[in-house]
């Protein structure tokens, strides 16, 4: 059961991707959000008030984490998209490092959170609590947004250049989803990027989601103290957060008319190699034991290190030597 659900929401993830990154270039990021957000206090509360039903029916557990995934997923890209649009590069670097330090704190209280919810709102009614925040998320971002927009109109561009692209590009003259990833597969050092990228989010996640097996199969723990284990590992997350680099390159780098389809397309194909290499991991976790999977990640984290210690700043700046960034304004 929770094989299939997690297969189905990485599938709709990867569905997201690909469809919503063009519809992002061509639309008001912000009102998406909104949108998007909408519907999932929608799907929340909607869920919430048929918990029954959907416990004894598995098609609609498996719909509506489908489309859970699916509008969280839209979100998430939508914040990827606006942010380089709205504030400038120095300030986004910033941003970024501050929110993976905040989002770790948030996944070290967010399971005592659930848990108290759960205990007053047992079921699928917890799921009400969370579209209450939801709903102040949804404030805080409006709050947000009109204070950098008021900021921006009261400080008017010298450079038209540097202009948000809603105001400088036509969205029906962008290029469509073929050129951009036509784009992408003929720049090697794009090329180089993904294949890194991919070997370092397929060796972390597959290392993660196999962390408690090994710990209850190898160091005999009982499940109270590996949950204390990965709790406290956390920890490391929050510390780190400041140096989560890799998803700024593509906000840096790519060109901000196309960000949303660029990025889309990115993601649907780490998505997709992370998905096959954790069922394979999986599979040979129950093969061969836990240690053997340990060692085979590890020295894929080894090598991952060593090909990003090759990308250096000549790669790094013939990111933006591509056609579509001779005719499109970047960040």
């Amino acid at each position: 059961m929770e094989l299939l659900v997690y297969c189905v929401g990485y599938g709709v993830e990867v569905v997201a991707s690909v469809a919503m990154g063009p519809l992002l270039d061509r639309r008001d990021a912000g009102q998406v959000l909104v949108v998007s957000c909408l519907v999932k206090i929608g799907i929340f509360v909607l869920i919430g008030l048929s918990s029954s039903f959907l416990s004894s029916h598995l098609w609609t557990i498996v719909i509506a984490a489908a489309a859970v995934d699916f509008v969280h997923h839209v979100g998430g890209m939508v914040l990827f998209v606006l942010l380089p649009r709205i504030v400038d590069r120095r300030t986004l670097v910033k941003i970024q490092g501050i929110a993976a330090t905040a989002r770790s704190a948030g996944e070290i209280l967010s399971p005592v959170a659930a848990g108290l919810i759960i205990a007053v709102l047992p079921g699928g009614r917890g799921l009400i609590a969370a579209a209450g925040f939801q709903i102040l998320a949804l404030a805080l971002f409006a709050g947000v947004l009109m204070t950098v927009r008021r900021a921006a109109a009261s400080e008017p561009f010298e450079d038209t250049e540097t202009e948000p692209e809603e105001e400088t590009t036509d969205p029906q003259s962008l290029p469509s989803r073929r050129e951009v990833a036509n784009t992408m597969v003929s720049s090697r050092p794009w090329r180089r990027y993904a294949i890194f990228h991919c070997l370092s989010v397929l060796a972390l996640s597959t290392l993660f989601l196999s962390w408690l097996p090994l710990m209850r199969e190898a160091l005999d723990m009982s499940a109270a103290r590996a949950g204390a284990f990965l709790a406290f590992s956390t920890v490391g997350a929050v510390l780190g957060g400041l140096f989560r680099s890799a998803g700024l390159v593509v906000q840096l780098q790519a060109p901000i008319a196309v960000l949303g389809t660029w990025n889309g397309l990115l993601d649907a194909v780490i998505r997709v190699v992370d998905a096959a290499g954790i069922l394979a991991a999986g599979f040979l976790f129950d093969l061969v034991g836990g240690h053997a999977v340990f060692v085979c990640l590890g020295l894929g984290l080894l090598v991952s290190a060593a090909l990003w210690s090759r990308f250096g700043r000549t790669d790094q700046k013939n990111l933006t030597a591509t056609p579509l960034h001779e005719g499109l304004p970047t960040t």
